[in-house]
């Protein structure tokens, strides 16, 4: 993959700032070179709960503004799984990379959306939660 599409698959243009968005682009085209090819986005929603053993644990987080992934699939998704350990998280003020929001200048997050803890904070400390409960 190109560092392009690299921005392209976790950033939404706006989202985070320029150089933000590059740091987390070139750090995924480090750790993974090759791109997967959808035709459409919609086929990540293809995902079938059912083929998940039920004892997997499992993390959804959302942002709550994200414009890639609607609040509805994402619960329709949550509610087709069957493990016994599972949470579903929504991040309000986030968009879609939720883990890269911390509310300083260079990002697309306003003061007032950072507060009273930025969405990265939240998205944190809800992995940190989620494994110690396990």
């Amino acid at each position: 993959q190109t560092l392009d599409e690299s921005l392209g698959d976790f950033t939404v243009p706006g989202s985070v700032g320029r150089d933000l968005a590059m740091a987390f682009a070139e750090a995924v085209l480090e750790a993974d070179p090759l791109k997967g090819r959808w035709a459409e986005v919609d086929q990540f929603l293809e995902c079938t709960p059912s083929r998940l053993p039920p004892t997997l644990p499992v993390l959804l987080i959302h942002g709550a503004r994200d414009p890639y992934v609607d609040k509805r699939s994402m619960s329709e998704l949550f509610e087709k799984m069957e493990g016994e350990h599972k949470q579903y998280v929504v991040i309000p003020r986030a968009d879609h990379p939720v883990h890269l929001l911390f509310g300083d200048n260079d990002e697309g997050l306003s003061k007032e959306d950072a507060k009273p803890r930025p969405p990265a904070l939240i998205f944190e400390e809800a992995v940190h939660a989620f494994l110690a409960s396990l």
